[in-house]
């Protein structure tokens, strides 16, 4: 029952997640109407699909692994962003995507998706932790895809 409260947990957290993001492009002038009618990048497609396919051709521990590049990824990326002190703060239009990424709530999702894998994998066989790990490293690629995608070093 922890795991999936914890789970539940995460998940709120990511509809919090989706409004800051709706939040933070309308203060570029860019509403979620607009974000709707346009077309998806292939790389959003290529991850958003990997992760949707993972949820239903596995199971629930498959499907945190393929989340937690992202998950764990922007908190360890926000983290490093937010304690660096050559980090431009003012001036940055970032800084409030850094901040979220850093805030309570976040750390606090972070946490508790990483300890929900530590626990749950150490239940896993050998032959199961190298299929996760496959996982993982699939979703990592497409994580840095998706991040090359809005960089502007993505294919267009």
């Amino acid at each position: 029952m922890e795991s999936i409260a914890a789970s539940a947990r995460i998940v709120l957290h990511i509809q919090r997640e989706t409004a800051l993001h709706v939040d933070y492009c309308a203060s570029f002038g860019l509403s979620k109407e607009e974000m709707e009618k346009l077309p998806e990048k292939m790389e959003c497609t290529a991850y958003s699909r990997y992760i949707l396919d993972v949820g239903q051709s596995e199971d629930w521990l498959a499907l945190q692994v393929a989340l937690a590049p992202c998950l764990i990824g922007y908190g360890a990326i926000a983290q490093r962003l937010y304690t660096e002190e050559k980090t431009l703060r003012d001036g940055n239009r970032y800084w409030k995507w850094i901040e979220n990424y850093v805030a309570e709530d976040y750390t606090e999702a972070v946490r508790l998706g990483s300890e929900l894998l530590e626990t749950h994998m150490r239940k896993v066989s050998p032959s199961r932790m190298e299929e996760l790990i496959k996982i993982f490293i699939r979703a990592t690629e497409l994580e840095i895809e998706f991040w090359s995608m809005g960089l502007g070093s993505g294919r267009q």
